[in-house]
């Protein structure tokens, strides 16, 4: 039907309203949009009006768009500056690069190519994957004076990165006209991504170079990428530097002191956390609990626990996880572990610090106090897919059978079955008939 048309344009004069009344509302108030802006006058015109019309509603197939063209050049359309533009537009759609280019070329002769032009060749030559003739394409169009867009920028960006050659768009972007803020920074987080950090703070050096500044979430996002990577010299550099033009938040100091923590510099992290306990949330406060934990300075952990219950600043739910997780895995803190579950557990609401407990007694196989704890659970809150793998695991390694096989059907039941768990109730149902062999 679509070459019925075609031809019905090549050989007809009739408006675009009555072809367009055969396709759906949103095509037929396009082809309209057209009809009015074009005002056709002349037979010539209303031809040209149609080619527009279908050439900016068929862009699906290739092989339709070259009959087009075809058409359109045994009719004495060829060079027509508005229809070359459309089958440039129709072509990119269909990524096909090398008809896109030859009509660009003829676009050339007639007329400079427009930034959309620009921008539509060299996106279809990136989804291609022609990083070099796009590279070329934008030098091109920034020597005529012409700045490509954002969405340009970050498609090349994108591509860069996705093909590892981001050296390609960092000396692209220091030949553009303008200085676009945002396009570094897409550039910065995107080596960032990679894990090259060192060319990273090299872009950071640059926008620094050019005036760009950084607000407290673009700080944030570099301190994490320096810092996840144990580039702790590093980051703690930029971050006073931070402090000198803006101030930090709390997501600030939770990850300078996660990453101080996180290659045992207890010590710096305990001093800087003094600078900001007494202001700061229970983010900050639990991140430095985690490190502590995490790095086997329990006593020291529960001194910042207790000091965090006698300030405004409340434990959550993630605290609370969190020191009775480590107490658990401590030899002789299980008492210690009980006695602060037992003053929290009336205004816990959530089943994470019971799984931390539950899990601690399953490892340490104390089986009947976990199943005491587990039915008490249930009168306060709804066992998840973690209570019920830990509690499975735990009877899987002695002889409760029926106490496991039930334990399997409760947990079936869930709405929603994680993988950890099915892993878990495969290696319970193994180990059970293992057994019985």
């Amino acid at each position: 039907s679509l070459m019925q048309r075609l031809t019905s344009v090549s050989n007809h004069r009739f408006s675009s309203r009555s072809w367009g009344s055969s396709l759906p509302s949103r095509q037929s108030q396009r082809l309209r949009k057209y009809s009015v802006l074009v005002r056709p006058t002349t037979e010539m015109d209303h031809r040209i009006n149609d080619s527009i019309a279908f050439l900016t509603e068929v862009q699906q197939d290739v092989g339709i768009v070259r009959q087009m063209e075809e058409s359109l050049h045994q009719h004495g359309l060829r060079d027509h500056k508005t229809l070359k533009s459309c089958l440039l537009k129709a072509y990119c759609e269909c990524d096909s690069k090398e008809d896109a280019e030859r009509i660009f070329e003829e676009i050339k002769v007639l007329i400079p190519p427009n930034p959309k032009t620009w921008q539509r060749l060299i996106e279809c030559q990136l989804r291609c994957g022609d990083l070099s003739e796009a590279s070329l394409r934008l030098l091109e169009m920034m020597e005529a004076g012409l700045e490509p867009t954002g969405h340009t920028w970050n498609h090349l960006i994108e591509f860069c990165e996705k093909h590892q050659n981001l050296n390609q768009a960092y000396d692209l972007l220091s030949n553009a006209i303008q200085s676009n803020r945002i396009n570094w920074l897409k550039l910065m987080y995107a080596y960032g991504r990679s894990g090259r950090i060192d060319d990273e703070l090299k872009v950071y050096s640059k926008m620094k170079s050019l005036g760009h500044t950084l607000d407290v979430r673009e700080w944030n996002m570099l301190l994490t990428s320096v810092g996840k990577l144990g580039r702790v010299d590093e980051m703690m550099l930029l971050f006073q530097e931070m402090k000198t033009l803006e101030v930090p938040d709390d997501l600030t100091w939770s990850i300078v002191l996660s990453s101080l923590g996180d290659v045992e510099r207890i010590d710096e992290m305990m001093q800087l956390f003094e600078e900001v306990k007494l202001k700061a949330t229970a983010n900050s406060w639990n991140t430095v609990i985690h490190s502590l934990g995490q790095g086997g300075k329990i006593d020291l952990m529960m001194r910042i626990f207790h000091e965090m219950k006698s300030i405004p600043v409340s434990p959550d739910e993630i605290t609370w996880t969190t020191v009775l997780s480590n107490l658990g895995s401590q030899q002789g803190r299980t008492k210690e572990m009980m006695s602060i579950f037992d003053g929290a557990k009336s205004s816990i609401t959530t089943a994470s610090p019971w799984n931390a407990v539950i899990g601690s007694l399953g490892k340490m196989k104390k089986v009947e106090e976990m199943m005491q704890l587990f039915q008490e659970m249930k009168t306060s809150v709804r066992p998840d897919n973690m209570t019920y793998a830990s509690i499975i695991s735990a009877l899987s390694n002695g002889d409760r059978h029926v106490e496991l096989n039930q334990m399997i059907e409760e947990a079936m039941s869930l709405s929603h079955i994680s993988r950890q768990l099915l892993g878990t109730i495969a290696k319970a149902q193994k180990k059970t008939n293992d057994m019985g062999r």
